[in-house]
């Protein structure tokens, strides 16, 4: 009889130790909460460089941190933020936060897209260091890889250092009014969810005049060519000439 209330009271404890570590084990999980959002839960960071907004449970009065949910920083005490530095290139970042007071283990994290790469930009027409006749459309194109561009409108163009204007996705080209003769310079910016942002620009001169404005290398080919053309016309008739009045005149003289 005492043997089995022996092997009853074992078997207790054995239940009661299994118990214990599985409890504490399943709050140790991470499990996706408000105990933790990094930048004031942002979709983007462009910068490795984070604040954790920090809410620990009830009772919990210290913290650690990581950012693989294996190596983590010293325990120390809870405050509502700190800062915190990512794991450097762009992509999905993590990062893990452990309270713990007298007895429990809380485990929780939060995600956030890094990126640090500025948008793609470029501007197509008109080429740099052109030479228009009048005010010139003005075309570009632009991307994003890791976050996309910002909706609705993720360009602004400019004109000599004039204000931006605005431009939507669908917009990707611009045509400024009355644009003076001589050079200038248009700026093109794109910006992307993460607020990155990159500057194409281009150069080009406007020169209305038919002497020396664009296209008089063509001019000055074609009245060439017709010129030319005109002479060696001339010079066969020329040569025509006295051979037909030679022949004339000997037909005459042996008839």
């Amino acid at each position: 009889m005492k043997k089995i209330v022996l092997l009853a009271f074992v078997l207790l404890l054995l239940l009661l130790a299994i118990g214990t570590v599985f409890i504490t084990q399943v709050k140790a999980e991470p499990a996706t909460s408000d105990y933790i959002i990094i930048n004031n839960d942002d979709d983007y960071a462009n910068s490795i460089s984070v604040t954790l907004n920090l809410s620990a449970p009830s009772g919990a009065s210290q913290m650690r941190f990581s950012n693989d949910n294996v190596t983590w920083t010293p325990w120390e005490a809870y405050t509502a933020s700190k800062a915190w530095t990512l794991t450097t290139g762009d992509g999905t970042k993590t990062v893990y936060v452990q309270y713990k007071d007298n007895a429990d283990l809380i485990s929780s994290y939060d995600n956030i897209i890094l990126d640090t790469t500025p948008p793609t930009i470029s501007i197509t027409s008109p080429s740099d260091g052109a030479e228009v006749r009048s005010s010139p459309m003005i075309i570009w194109n632009g991307a994003d890889a890791t976050s996309g561009l910002v909706a609705p409108d993720p360009y602004e163009i400019r004109l000599d250092d004039g204000p931006w204007i605005r431009r939507c996705n669908a917009c990707a080209f611009y045509t400024f009014i009355d644009i003076g003769d001589g050079s200038h310079t248009v700026e093109v910016r794109a910006f992307d969810k993460a607020g990155n942002s990159r500057v194409a620009s281009v150069n080009f001169t406007v020169n209305p005049s038919p002497v020396g404005g664009p296209g008089i290398i063509l001019v000055v080919v074609v009245v060439v060519i017709v010129v030319l053309a005109t002479v060696v016309y001339f010079l066969k008739i020329r040569k025509k000439k006295p051979g037909a009045s030679y022949t004339a005149q000997t037909r005459r003289r042996l008839g």
